[in-house]
């Protein structure tokens, strides 16, 4: 009969017990290499975030974050106009301490209470917001004192220039804007009773925190600890604005940060929404930032 070689019909192929121990241990190494390849490979990333790419460091950095439901909760309205102030400093500001005590500063009685007690430099705001959040200042409530006084603010500067007779003569009218009369003059009498004042509990731990160098880190710390942070930018003239929202734009995949305006709805462009603006990160010309940190 001749010789067949192969397995005849009903035959089971056996593998020998020292072969099949050798597959098993070459496949467990070769799952323990890929599994350090790319632990080693994520720790490259991680020390060297220069090789990620753009894209995806900016998602990692650029969640959505929207803070004017938060800002209307609390007593702010979602679109305001600061009429005739030259700044949105107090504004921003009262926001900025609004959202930490849960209650709506005016931004009118501020201005006012900034003037009394000459709060003129920055170590100077420090204590005057220490005092305001550990509850030794109580200040009146937006719904009491109303800062959209927009036709008086107006009205009042111009009384006061007519008043000075400077005419046409700039220099004098510059001067004349930096003195107590006409910062008085800016805004319209009010009263605000005890009911009517701030009765929050104390905040003492909070400190307003400047940075200069890393203010981008501030604003995205602030943002994702849903606070509102202040920037101090040049564009083209210094302004003041509030950082109230964050996102990654779906046409650029670049990280936007909302710029909240307080002129009203009005505003032009694409990015613009609800008066505020959508301005990328890496736009954004900050000289400092500002953040009330705990």
């Amino acid at each position: 009969m001749p010789c067949r070689s192969g397995l005849g019909q009903g035959e089971i192929k056996r593998e020998r017990p020292g072969l099949l121990v050798l597959k098993v241990i070459v496949l467990l190494f070769t799952v323990i290499s890929v599994a350090r390849a790319a632990e080693r490979n994520a720790e490259d990333t991680r020390a060297n975030p220069n090789d990620v790419p753009d894209y995806v460091r900016e998602a990692q950095t650029c969640s959505r974050v929207d803070l004017r439901p938060a800002l209307e909760k609390v007593g702010f309205e979602w679109i305001r106009n600061r009429g005739g102030r030259e700044s949105n400093f107090s504004f921003a500001f009262t926001e900025m301490l609004g959202l930490v005590i849960g209650q709506a500063v005016s931004a009118r009685w501020f201005e006012h209470w900034q003037e009394d007690h000459g709060v003129t430099s920055f170590s100077k705001l420090q204590t005057a917001t220490r005092a305001i959040l550990a509850a030794r200042v109580r200040a009146c409530l937006e719904s009491a004192v109303p800062s959209e006084d927009i036709e008086s603010s107006r009205l009042a500067r111009l009384r006061l220039l007519a008043k000075a007779d400077l005419g046409f003569a700039f220099a004098p009218i510059f001067e004349l804007f930096g003195t107590k009369e006409y910062a008085r003059a800016s805004f319209t009498p009010f009263s605000c009773n005890e009911e009517n004042r701030t009765n929050h509990r104390p905040r003492a731990s909070f400190t307003l925190t400047e940075s200069k160098r890393n203010a981008n880190q501030l604003i995205d710390r602030a943002l994702s600890a849903k606070r509102l942070s202040l920037v101090h930018v040049q564009s083209p003239i210094p302004h003041v604005y509030a950082i109230a929202g964050r996102r990654l734009s779906a046409s650029s995949g670049r990280c936007e940060y909302l710029v909240r305006n307080y002129e009203g709805p009005g505003c032009t462009g694409a990015a613009c929404e609800d008066g505020s603006r959508w301005v990328e990160r890496r736009d954004l010309k900050v000289i400092s930032a500002w953040s009330l940190e705990p």
